[in-house]
């Protein structure tokens, strides 16, 4: 399946997007070492990308690029190999790639399907992300209603001009 891409320029759009992403940041619950790591207040966030993957096929390159993704498994289970270490997610859980971490999806050996929700986005503020580096994070039910409820709002933006009167 190709990759669907809505770039999200407009300023008050991607306030917007922000709110939405710190209240849905909130409700991740982390394991106890990456607790304390962890700032409730989101850092400015630019040139956002949401976008799912669900294909079966794999590249055997690794991608390394410079801005971070947030790779959410919506359904199934889904298998990445992220700077050496191998994460195998189920529905519900998350990780975040850092800019320059090399990272590849991995074909599940047990041939089970895997629906991912991809927020691409970048930031100048790097040391509030360095505690999230090869941590798995679970969205609670609360986060997973706020997650919900971005993609209903993002999926009814049709053009920039829209956005403005958001």
């Amino acid at each position: 399946m190709a990759e669907k891409r809505k770039n999200l320029t407009n300023s008050a759009h991607e306030l917007k997007i922000n709110r939405q992403l710190s209240g849905l940041i909130d409700e991740i619950t982390f394991d106890s070492s990456r607790k304390m790591a962890f700032s409730p207040q989101l850092p400015e966030l630019r040139n956002i990308h949401i976008f799912r993957r669900n294909e079966i096929e794999y590249r055997a390159v690794p991608n390394i690029h410079g801005y971070y993704v947030l790779w959410i498994c919506l359904a199934g289970t889904g298998q990445l190999l992220v700077d050496g270490a191998h994460l195998e997610l189920h529905a519900g859980e998350s990780t975040l790639v850092l800019p320059g971490q090399p990272h590849i999806r991995l074909p599940d050996s047990r041939k089970r399907r895997v629906s991912w929700l991809l927020l691409r986005f970048e930031s100048n503020d790097k040391g509030w992300f360095a505690g999230f580096r090869n941590a798995r994070s679970r969205l609670g039910e609360n986060a997973m209603a706020k997650l919900t409820a971005l993609l209903e709002f993002y999926s009814r933006r049709e053009d920039p001009l829209a956005a403005a009167s958001c």
